[in-house]
């Protein structure tokens, strides 16, 4: 637990998405997830949640991929991910990566 909260925070100071980045949710996520972009000029950053105990697939847009630069599941750390990203039981990741978040965003309220 020590090790992942050293991460992020690394991870929130060395990246301006997260740390000053705009915010937008996704809307195309299971129930039980939560997901959201964070963005600082060309920099993108999705932060994924699943709240449920099952495995869950969230679809990406087409032109969107990264790689996952922390996870829960620390075996997941560099993967790459494009497509359909299978989403582990009660995992969080974030997703540094490139591409247009617009057709599956909606305005924070």
């Amino acid at each position: 637990m020590l090790t992942l909260t050293r991460q992020l925070l690394h991870l929130r100071r060395t990246t301006p998405a997260l740390s000053i980045g705009s915010y937008r949710a996704w809307d195309s996520v299971p129930d039980d997830c939560f997901a959201y972009v964070r963005s600082d000029g060309a920099q993108q950053c999705m932060i994924m949640l699943n709240f449920g105990p099952e495995e869950r697939q969230v679809e990406l847009p087409v032109d969107w991929s990264g790689a996952i630069r922390v996870s829960t599941h620390v075996e997941r750390r560099d993967e790459t991910v494009c497509g359909t990203l299978p989403l582990r039981g009660s995992e969080g990741l974030i997703v540094s990566g490139a591409g247009d978040t617009n057709p599956r965003r909606v305005d924070a309220a």
